[in-house]
């Protein structure tokens, strides 16, 4: 799991970049690429040896319900078109469903 972690939490941040410099002028965009490479940097954080840090994965999940949010304002004020934000909605949505698994799954924060 963890190398899906980081690689979509990645992936994210990737198509949030790209998102951006189609749209480089909405201050929205900009913070949508603040809050997504914070949420690359809080999983790639949260690996810590065979354990992972629980804080840095409920860290990981604040921001990604406030890129979140920068998404659907994007979307709702017409600044991004359909397939942009399903695209990434969808790396989103299934980032924060490993998330949410990784902090129920108590023996990812236990391994030694």
């Amino acid at each position: 799991m963890e190398n899906y972690l980081i690689d979509t939490s990645y992936t994210f941040a990737l198509a949030a970049v790209r998102l951006h410099k189609k749209n480089s002028e909405s201050f929205l965009s900009e913070s949508l690429v603040r809050s997504a490479a914070s949420l690359t940097l809080q999983v790639q954080d949260a690996r810590q040896g065979a354990s992972w840090n629980e804080a840095r994965i409920s860290a990981a999940r604040e921001k990604a319900r406030e890129s979140y949010c920068y998404l659907r304002l994007l979307h709702d004020s017409n600044l991004i078109g359909e397939q942009d934000h399903l695209a990434l909605e969808t790396l989103l949505e299934q980032l924060t469903r490993q998330l949410q698994q990784a902090t129920r799954n108590t023996p990812l924060f236990n391994e030694h």
